[in-house]
């Protein structure tokens, strides 16, 4: 038997105080200074009584090759609300719509992404 759950991990980084103070030596090097929404996938599964995960592997930086949750950005052209976008990134990075999806957590800080 094999029961599938996706489940939605959203990491918002707080780059709004840093916008506030444009043109400052901490905002001049973002590429996008405004809050920043990422979409992370848990797919979780249960196979011979054993819950398994998707894990995907890291094709850039940061993390280049290591291990990591399929995710990507909210596209606030593309997509009308999260779990849109989640299904749009289900689709661009696994080729499936993803039943079952619900929102799992929401987690945030200007820490949580080496690259900004």
């Amino acid at each position: 038997m094999q029961l599938s759950i996706a489940g939605l991990v959203i990491q918002c980084n707080e780059l709004l105080k840093m916008r506030m103070k444009s043109d400052t030596p901490e905002t001049t090097h973002l590429k996008h200074p405004m809050p920043f929404v990422r979409l992370e996938l848990v797919v979780l599964s249960v196979c011979d009584d054993a819950l398994q995960v998707l894990l995907s592997h890291r094709k850039e930086a940061p993390y280049k090759g290591k291990w990591g949750l399929p995710g990507g950005v909210l596209r606030i052209d593309l997509d009308r609300s999260l779990e849109e976008g989640a299904q749009r990134v289900a689709s661009e990075r696994l080729n499936r719509q993803l039943p079952n999806l619900e929102q799992v957590a929401a987690v945030g800080g200007a820490n949580r992404d080496p690259r900004l």
